[in-house]
């Protein structure tokens, strides 16, 4: 579905948004033609240079969006992404990687855990002790590497 500008003149007001079922005293708005909408300010919004790109190494972004006679030009342009632009890419699907492994490991923690409990091998207690101690220890590696 288009998207619709409300415009007076050259100035644009609104949008772009999915087009009102009613305006002000009119309702039925999203049932009349674009010369019927041009004729109340409502323009359709027409994309330039909203190419494919790569999300991974490009960024895509509105520049202008300018009345012409019975539409308003959306105009984008495409670039390549700063070097800090790609490392955030990369932070992000490092971080993805991370939360599936780490994930998949408590899953697999939790049955051998369930496991255990279950045989009398081990106890909630023991496990909760364990946990404890693990913190700690996380706790002063991280102190080390942070000094």
């Amino acid at each position: 579905m288009p998207q619709y500008f409300q415009v007076t003149g050259n100035t644009i007001n609104l949008g772009p948004i999915d087009l009102p079922t009613s305006w002000r005293n009119i309702s039925g708005l999203n049932l009349l033609s674009n010369a019927e909408l041009a004729i109340e300010g409502w323009l359709p919004e027409v994309l330039v240079g909203f190419e494919p790109f790569d999300p991974e190494t490009e960024v895509r972004r509105l520049n202008v969006q300018t009345v012409a006679g019975d539409k308003v030009n959306s105009v984008y342009n495409v670039r390549p992404m700063t070097p800090p632009e790609l490392d955030g890419v990369q932070h992000g699907k490092d971080q993805a990687t991370l939360a599936t492994s780490a994930e998949d490991t408590v899953i697999v923690l939790s049955a051998v855990i369930d496991t255990l409990v279950a045989l009398g091998l081990i106890t909630l207690t023991d496990i909760e002790a364990i946990a404890r101690q693990k913190a700690a220890d996380l706790k002063v590696l991280a102190d080390r590497v942070i000094s």
